[in-house]
């Protein structure tokens, strides 16, 4: 359990009322709207897509040279084919074109390469495979920017090349009949954020001549999965394009849509955004991760009911399959950091084992960000070669970080926050010593993982009313996030174990309210709380439906002592982190850091009086920091309780047991003592 840093957003009341009377919205939603920067009736209309239809799908640069050659191929029953990519975004893009194609008479095929064996994007024996097959046209779909040398040999081998992308061009583009890319520098269109099913989307509206009103009917279902999956920002283009579709899903004539729905366990009538990205989403994923993305484009163009049933069965098995390998590889990981605990207080994780699966090791990198609140490297090892994913977080760039140990890749890409490399393996354990002198280097605070709150919560405040009046920011996605709110100064009077005790229901006591909340995936060993501890927490708030009857629903997303000092404790805790990876600390700091003997009985007292501690080491401050104990002065207290075998620290600091027969010790005989006493 790593401790998120809170920032709560200011909200102007003058601002908040005003924006409620002029737009007619509850006070409750126009405070989360000004929070946002939506201050004004003008920028909430924006935001609401009252002001920002779809632009133009002409404006795109070569959109009319693509249509041009695409009719033209349609016309000459040239064979075409569509180029995608493996994950939704591809996927979708995909599917899309090929019913459109398909729908106008056209002689389509496509082409989506294996994660494994030919990676992302266009390759030269897909290249030659599809020419000896006749194709004639190539229109790609979520990539081909990048594809200068398969653009030539393309034209070598007498077949055409329209590329529709949305990811960065570089300096050079591909030679090619068109190059349908928002990012390009010369493109007039005026929204850039689209994905590839958004372009996807463009192309067939500009193929029925602009107009948008049939292109909404047949595809704006896919192009919304396409965009929540890719994890674009859903404002402007995109949120008017996701509402469209979240609506379309509703009523979808899509066997493959309604079969994968059914097995996600999605009511059509009711279907969020988020249930689109935790429910859909991955199971369009783990096809292309695990088995083959032809899997899903069959699902998503299926017109039988039953094989659709089937398709979908198969895609949720491979979504099964792809959460146990999760779990199998946080397990290695779990091992690894027991045999060396010392990797925890690295400012970077680089971590690496055998033969993990690549379409999973991002999705695992994520949860390594979330656990421990650092910048990570998952790395697979396969024989003497190492292919891995990365995340971060804050101003920690990891691009710019892999660009300085560039020399030991044999390929890396990515932007600030998520990046992709291969190297030798080899060169692992001097990637993790460069990549942390970087960062020791430009980072001598690493950024820390942040939940930005919309508003404090007051108790009065929580009704179905208001509650329902959030439903005007949907769809919540990147950039429009659902709701977070604080509520202060609750007071815990129960907790029940959910699940068999994998989540908790909590009821709190907020000034003269009772309220009910669920803590997902915090079990009871783990809870580091005590009834009767006032805590703030940050929730996020729905209505549930159950049997007609609608109730609020609140779900804990952080929680904290009330009274939490977040600046001191972050202070302490890299104080502390410095010392265990052995770096030089101001030794003006000695008071704040070696704890005297009697702070650490208390501690000690603490652990005898509780039997150890069940949960995360660092909620043993929620119990301790009360008595002036700083988080550095408990650690340290538990390194030099553990240095004379008075207790074991977990090394996954997953909890404290004590000595059994502890006899009398010396505290003086710690080495992490005497060596803090030398400082």
């Amino acid at each position: 359990m790593a401790f998120k840093k809170w920032e709560c957003r200011q909200i102007p009341e003058d601002q908040a009322q005003l924006l409620s009377r002029e737009c007619e919205i509850s006070p409750f939603l126009a405070e989360v709207l000004v929070a946002r920067g939506l201050s004004t009736p003008a920028k909430a209309a924006q935001f609401f897509g009252e002001a920002e239809p779809l632009s133009d799908p002409f404006l795109l640069a070569d959109m009319d040279r693509a249509v041009e050659r695409i009719q033209q191929a349609v016309e000459q029953e040239e064979k075409i084919a569509v180029y995608g990519d493996y994950d939704c975004d591809g996927v979708t893009s995909t599917a899309m074109l090929m019913s459109y194609l398909i729908s106008v008479g056209a002689d389509a095929m496509y082409y989506i390469p294996e994660r494994d064996g030919e990676g992302y994007g266009l390759n030269a024996d897909a290249v030659r495979s599809l020419a000896a097959d006749g194709v004639t046209l190539l229109i790609t779909v979520d990539n081909g920017i990048s594809a200068l040398a398969e653009s030539v040999l393309l034209k070598e081998l007498g077949v055409d090349l329209v590329i529709t992308d949305h990811h960065q061009a570089g300096e050079l583009l591909p030679d090619a009949v068109a190059v349908v890319d928002p990012h390009r520098p010369d493109c007039q269109s005026p929204f850039k954020p689209l994905c590839g099913a958004g372009v996807a989307f463009k192309l067939i509206t500009a193929m029925e001549g602009g107009d948008y009103d049939s292109t909404m009917d047949y595809f704006a279902d896919l192009a919304a999965i396409g965009t929540v999956g890719d994890v674009v920002s859903l404002t402007g283009e995109n949120r008017t394009l996701v509402k469209a579709g979240l609506s379309m899903l509703a009523v979808t004539e899509n066997p493959g849509l309604r079969a994968l729905m059914e097995v996600a366990g999605i009511d059509p009538q009711t279907v969020t955004s988020q249930q689109v990205a935790f429910g859909l989403v991955p199971r369009i994923n783990a096809a292309g991760r695990l088995g083959s993305a032809k899997l899903a484009v069959e699902l998503l163009l299926c017109e039988d009911e039953e094989r659709a049933a089937e398709l979908a069965a198969q895609m949720d098995e491979l979504n099964k399959t792809r959460q146990q390998m999760e779990k199998d590889i946080l397990a290695q990981i779990d091992a690894q950091i027991a045999a060396d605990p010392n990797q925890l207080y690295s400012r970077v994780l680089v971590l690496a084992g055998e033969n993990w699966h690549h379409g999973v090791v991002g999705i695992v990198s994520s949860k390594i960000l979330e656990r421990y609140g650092k910048p990570n490297i998952l790395l697979s090892v396969e024989g003497e070669e190492a292919r891995g994913s990365a995340r971060s977080l804050g101003d920690f760039n990891l691009y710019e970080a892999l660009c300085s140990c560039s020399e030991l890749f044999t390929r890396f890409g990515g932007h600030r926050l998520a990046a992709g490399m291969s190297l030798p393996a080899e060169n692992i354990a001097v990637l993790r010593e460069r990549i942390n002198a970087y960062a020791a280097r430009e980072f001598p605070q690493m950024p820390l993982y942040t939940c930005r709150v919309d508003k404090m919560l007051k108790p009065q405040e929580i009704t179905l009313e208001n509650i329902k009046s959030l439903s005007a920011l949907e769809p919540c996605g990147e950039q429009n996030p659902a709701p977070l709110f604080l509520l202060r100064n609750a007071r815990i009077d129960s907790a029940a174990p959910l699940s068999g005790g994998k989540h908790l229901r909590l009821k709190l006591v907020a000034g003269r309210s009772v309220l009910q909340a669920l803590y997902f995936g915090m079990t009871p060993e783990r809870f580091p709380y005590k009834l009767g501890d006032t805590v703030d927490l940050l929730v996020t708030l729905d209505v549930n439906v159950y049997k007609g009857t609608e109730s609020v629903s609140m779900k804990i997303k952080d929680m904290r002592p009330n009274g939490f000092e977040q600046q001191k404790f972050f202070s302490a805790k890299n104080v502390y982190e410095a010392l265990r990876r052995g770096e030089a600390v101001d030794p003006r700091l000695k008071e704040r850091i070696i704890p005297t003997r009697e702070e650490t009985g208390i501690v000690y007292k603490f652990l005898q009086k509780n039997h150890g501690f069940a949960g995360d080491v660092d909620g043993t401050y929620i119990q301790l920091y009360k008595n002036n104990l700083n988080y550095c002065k408990i650690r340290t207290a538990l390194d030099i309780l553990q240095d004379v075998e008075l207790l074991t620290v977990s090394p996954l600091l997953d909890g404290i047991t004590l000595a059994e027969r502890p006899g009398k010790k010396d505290l003086q005989d710690s080495p992490t003592l005497q060596a803090l006493q030398r400082m």
